[in-house]
């Protein structure tokens, strides 16, 4: 995929099938030139996307694909998501706040 003719964008080449839900092999050329190997499949409703990067593919040619990313989950860490209930719960999930003295 590195060649003269370098659009500098994001694409992705997807090998054949590797499932039968859609799964592909592939290989990704950044626009900032880092390459990467891993799989892409079909999103499914309901179905989880933890860890992963969501992505659009507009095809370019053959088995090239331009990458526009449309929410990346692969920050680390866990997801930082709490609900009023949870913060009004704390207590009787953790236990009161213990009182520090000093010395």
């Amino acid at each position: 995929m590195l060649d003269d003719d370098c659009k500098c964008r994001d694409e992705i080449d997807l090998g054949p099938p590797i499932g039968p839900d859609g799964t592909h092999a592939c290989i990704r050329h950044t626009a900032d030139h880092q390459v990467a190997i891993g799989f892409v499949r079909p999103v499914k409703d309901g179905q989880p996307i933890n860890g992963a990067e969501m992505v659009s593919l507009d095809h370019i040619e053959g088995t090239r694909f331009a990458v526009t990313t449309v929410y990346n989950a692969t920050s680390p860490g866990p997801p930082k998501v709490n609900t009023p209930a949870y913060r009004d719960g704390w207590d009787r999930i953790f236990g009161p706040t213990q009182e520090v003295g000093q010395a």
